[in-house]
């Protein structure tokens, strides 16, 4: 009969040490952030055939992107370190608070980035490239377009149509590229105008002083630019991913709404303070 195992008081408080960074590395990887990822759950949609196979598909797509998407989040924490520390809500982070270490981070990040890499390669090699530009475009902006008050919502707003194109490549190889371009500059025009439309609803509330520079109408116009492009490219928008398009026409513009009217604009903006808390 095997003797029971007994913990010392060190054993147990190197165990609780090691569920506690584990526990902090996951909120480093922002996991609320899930449900902003509503255009890749979209682009799910277009697997038209829902069998065992095609399921099992979508199930190791999803894990994969949201495991490529949780390492780009803890690149940014790393990015973003110094800034992080210099405010004083952000630095209740994990990393910036001191929790976490830069190494403990960093490798963390390498790992997800190799687990994602690898469960996309069996999914689609082809979306590996997308995926390695979501991480280039986020790092730019983090590292450099962050700064400026309109360049950045240029950068930023692709990533919402990669994600959908990276969600329609893991579920489907039979959209081609004249089919897919058009869903591209679809899903650009109506992110950059509900980017914009935020930028404009947060001007009086931001405290950067480049950002409060910038007059209202720049972004007014961007609005603007980005719903006429995004409405013009529906015409050019096949049947196969139309009715994929039309629901987030409607989504991105009820939440410009949303953000326009007076009391939901400021939950919203409350709701954001507490997330970037995390």
């Amino acid at each position: 009969m095997c003797a029971p195992i007994i913990l010392t008081r060190a054993t147990k408080r190197v165990y609780f040490s090691m569920i506690q960074k584990l526990w902090l590395l996951i909120l480093a990887t922002k996991p609320n952030r899930t449900v902003t990822h509503v255009d890749f759950f979209a682009g799910l949609l277009t697997a038209w055939s829902y069998t065992k196979t095609a399921m099992l598909t979508i199930i190791i797509g999803t894990v994969a992107f949201l495991i490529f998407y949780a390492a780009i989040y803890l690149l940014n924490e790393i990015v973003d370190l110094p800034s992080d520390r210099a405010d004083c809500t952000r630095a209740r982070r994990p990393l910036a608070s001191g929790k976490l270490t830069v190494v403990e981070v960093g490798i963390t990040a390498i790992l997800l980035f190799t687990v994602g890499i690898s469960l996309t390669w069996r999914v689609n090699p082809g979306s590996i490239l997308l995926c390695g530009i979501l991480v280039l475009i986020n790092l730019v902006y983090v590292m450099y377009l962050k700064k400026f008050a309109y360049f950045d919502i240029l950068l930023i707003s692709m990533t919402r149509p990669i994600k959908v194109i990276v969600a329609v490549l893991l579920v489907t190889s039979s959209l081609g590229l004249l089919e897919l371009l058009p869903l591209l500059v679809f899903m650009y025009g109506v992110t950059l105008c509900y980017q914009a439309s935020k930028k404009y609803c947060r001007l009086d509330q931001v405290k950067t002083s480049n950002e409060r520079s910038v007059s209202k109408n720049v972004f007014s116009l961007l609005s603007l630019v980005g719903l006429i492009l995004g409405i013009a490219s529906l015409c050019y928008l096949s049947g196969a991913v139309l009715y994929l398009a039309i629901p987030l026409l409607f989504y991105n513009l009820g939440y410009v709404v949303f953000l326009r009217i007076p009391v939901t604009n400021k939950f919203v903006h409350v709701v954001e303070q507490k997330a970037s808390e995390i």
